[in-house]
């Protein structure tokens, strides 16, 4: 099963599509490697690559990167923001300035909606 990551700035999020759907989310502090190891070890159901969104410090999602492909085997793929992702298209000048969270929104708006729509994400 594929882990999802989302790592805010203080904080990070770990699923799988199966735990999204059933409520299943373990989250914890950035600083909190030992629980994000555990937490990605406790999800993960075979050698699938990990799936990664982060707004944090490029230490921190190195960091966390590297330990995920070292419990995986496989890369890790961080979606940026500057992707180009299925269905949207950002209003933004210059993409690199929207945040990969609301970037994500609109690709999960697009998959069940196919109008005109705005995403609203209040983050810290």
């Amino acid at each position: 099963m594929t882990l999802l990551v989302d790592q805010g700035n203080s904080r990070w999020k770990i699923t799988t599509r199966t735990g999204l759907a059933s409520g299943q989310v373990i989250t914890g502090d950035n600083a909190d490697l030992d629980g994000f190891r555990h937490a990605a070890m406790e999800l993960l159901d075979g050698r699938e690559p990990a799936l990664m969104s982060s707004v944090a410090a490029d230490t921190v999602q190195d960091t966390c990167a590297g330990l995920l492909e070292a419990i995986t085997e496989r890369p890790t793929r961080r979606i940026q923001s500057t992707d180009t992702l299925p269905g949207v298209v950002a209003g933004y000048r210059d993409n690199s300035l929207l945040g990969v969270d609301r970037l994500l929104a609109m690709v999960a708006v697009r998959a069940v909606c196919r109008d005109g729509f705005c995403v609203v994400d209040a983050g810290t």
